[in-house]
């Protein structure tokens, strides 16, 4: 029996994408971006999947592609949060970290510009991908999430301050894949639940982790008047004990899941 779940999944997903897409050339704003990338992560949990079953060249150009587009259009979300971060905590250093309106703005035509020019492109490439999906036998999806329900078991079991992020990203495939598989496979909702909090909670701590990078980053930070320096030193503090916090609240929700 072919992959029906999937093909709905994928087919539902992919014109999400190329709505977001649009929207995104034409405005742009802090929910189209943030949409955007996450569209792009549901199609390359899928990519993963047909890489496992048909080989890493089966799809041609389109991972490279996607890649691509997803990196660049990280630096600008990057810088979103970063602004997003300063208003919360109101510390005016917008200028410190090139995050004002002015810099977003003009990184975000950059993107854009990109975006419009690879429309086309990804839009014949992603073919190959829609053949692959049309011909894949559901026990393929099984036999997948079977490998990553067992992956994810083992690397939350082991799962080290450094392994996190790859932690996250499995977390995130299994949580994808969930939606293509038959009634009888699909785990618990207290379990779902649970992975859903720990891949939030790693997504907390790593952008508490960006924003403490960055500005661990700044450079000739002794020689900046001193207003500017006590509001480096109030971020730094504040960026700190969150971190912390997220750390705490994802160590904790580890061993919720470990048991």
């Amino acid at each position: 029996m072919k992959g029906e779940k999937l093909q709905v999944y994928f087919s539902q997903n992919l014109q999400a994408l190329f709505n977001i897409w649009i929207e995104t050339i034409q405005q742009g704003s802090v929910s189209n971006i943030h949409d955007l990338r996450v569209q792009m992560k549901r199609m390359k949990a899928v990519y993963s999947f047909l890489q496992w079953v048909y080989g890493k060249s089966a799809l041609g150009k389109i991972p490279h592609l996607t890649r691509d587009i997803f990196q660049q259009t990280g630096e600008w979300r990057e810088l979103q949060i970063i602004q997003i971060w300063l208003q919360k905590e109101k510390i005016p250093l917008e200028n410190l970290f090139f995050c004002s309106d002015e810099e977003i703005s003009q990184i975000g035509k950059t993107v854009k510009n990109t975006l419009q020019k690879k429309y086309s492109l990804f839009t014949k490439q992603i073919i190959k991908a829609e053949q692959l999906v049309a011909k894949t036998h559901t026990v393929l999806v099984e036999q997948y999430w079977l490998q990553l329900s067992n992956s994810l078991k083992k690397e939350t079991k082991k799962a080290k301050l450094k392994d996190w992020h790859e932690l996250r990203k499995i977390c995130k495939k299994w949580l994808y894949t969930i939606n293509w598989l038959g009634k009888d496979l699909i785990p618990d909702q207290k379990k779902v639940k649970e992975f859903h909090q720990l891949e939030k909670n790693i997504g907390d701590w790593n952008e508490c982790l960006m924003i403490l990078q960055r500005l661990e980053d700044v450079e000739n930070m002794d020689k900046a008047p001193l207003e500017t320096r006590q509001q480096y030193a109030i971020a730094m503090a504040s960026i700190r004990k969150q971190l912390n916090s997220m750390e705490k609240k994802t160590r904790l929700q580890l061993k919720k899941i470990v048991g």
